[in-house]
């Protein structure tokens, strides 16, 4: 089976996470944004959505992934 990311897709996201944590990310935090990511590509469950509005909350947690915060944000919105 083929890598989903190459190396330097891997290094540039850990150096995100670092950022975000240097940035003021709580652990706690990366550790939803990372059970996220892994939920969003079927490998894992959502975190609850408490979790999820209190990661994307943070100003830091856009550092960890523009894309993933979005998709987050979108889960967690209210229903219309």
């Amino acid at each position: 089976m083929e890598p989903r990311r190459s190396p330097e897709q891997v290094l540039a996201a850990a150096r995100a996470m670092d950022e975000a944590r240097a940035a003021g990310l709580p652990g706690d935090l990366l550790v939803v944004m990372v059970a996220a990511r892994a939920a969003w590509w079927g490998e894992g469950q959502w975190p609850a959505r408490d979790e999820l509005t209190a990661a994307i909350a943070h100003p830091a947690s856009r550092l960890v992934d523009e894309v993933i915060w979005r998709v987050i944000r979108d889960r967690v919105a209210p229903r219309a």
